[in-house]
């Protein structure tokens, strides 16, 4: 597995964050007609938010933007550009969102997908999430740190 660097975003990641995640998201936007934009404001979010990215040789893979809500640390945006997939980079992000969660006193992190993206339900399934509330088109998913 590739070690990859994982540190908060800075302004300057705004650009490579969003074609990360508009690749990573690409193959659902073609088959899920009202799936929210995902790459819109990304640089607001790293302004206004806890927002990390992995990267490796000056490559940036991937990203995750943390918000708190209620008793929960959220995942409000998680995602791997496919050209880094399957090296860790999904894990490596999930396990920093769940020491941010820790070192801010939460005991669980949540997140909200689409029920129509089979696969990235899977992949959270396996990483130890639990469907926690389903809601028109939304699944919402909780894990314990």
């Amino acid at each position: 597995m590739t070690k990859w660097t994982i540190r908060r975003a800075k302004l300057d990641d705004a650009h490579p964050m969003t074609l990360a995640f508009r690749a990573a998201y690409a193959p659902f936007l073609a088959s899920i007609p009202n799936l929210p934009d995902v790459t819109g404001g990304i640089a607001q979010d790293i302004a206004t938010r806890e927002v990390w990215v992995a990267e490796k040789d000056g490559t940036l893979a991937g990203g995750v933007v943390l918000n708190p809500e209620n008793d929960a640390l959220m995942v409000e945006n998680l995602a791997v550009d496919p050209s880094c997939a399957r090296q860790g980079v999904g894990e490596a992000l999930l396990y920093k969102a769940a020491s941010r969660a820790r070192d801010q006193g939460f005991a669980k992190l949540e997140l909200c997908t689409h029920q129509l993206m089979t696969a990235t339900l899977g992949y959270y399934r396996r990483q130890g999430w639990t469907e926690s509330l389903r809601s028109g088109d939304k699944v919402f998913m909780t894990k314990p740190v």
